[in-house]
C-alpha cells in the first residue's frame, strides 16, 4: 500500500456474501452479487463488482453464517447497512457504511 493509511478501526480480511443494490441513472433498481475482501465497522471493500462511480449510495446485505456447536445447525444472519463508494479499482470497490444498520436472522 502507497501513502499514509488514513484508516481509524482495524480491517479484517474476512469473505462475505452480499446483496448491492443501488440506483442507475435512469433511477431503476439494480442489483449485484459481491462478496467482502476485507471489511472493518466502518467500512469494506467488496469484489465481483462492476465499476461504480465514486460518490454513489449503495444499499447492502451482508450474511453471515454461524455455526451452533451444541445444536449442530447452522444459522444464518443478515446485516442491512447503507453507504457510499469511496474508491474504485479494477479488483472492486471500497464503501464507507453509514451507522444506521440492522441485524437481524435470515430464516430463507
Amino acid at each position: 500500500m502507497t501513502g499514509t493509511e488514513r484508516r481509524q478501526t482495524e480491517r479484517f480480511d474476512l469473505k462475505l456474501p452480499a446483496l448491492l443494490s443501488m440506483m442507475d441513472e435512469s433511477r431503476q433498481s439494480v442489483s449485484c452479487e459481491v462478496t467482502t475482501r476485507d471489511i472493518s465497522s466502518e467500512g469494506a471493500f467488496f469484489l465481483n463488482c462492476k465499476p461504480i462511480t465514486v460518490g454513489s449510495d449503495v444499499k447492502l446485505n451482508l450474511m453471515l453464517f454461524l455455526e451452533d456447536r451444541y445444536k449442530l445447525k447452522k444459522e444464518k444472519i443478515q446485516i442491512d447497512i447503507q453507504g457510499r463508494v469511496v474508491r474504485t479499482d479494477e479488483h472492486g470497490i471500497a464503501v464507507c457504511f453509514d451507522r444506521k444498520y440492522k441485524i437481524f436472522p435470515n430464516t430463507a
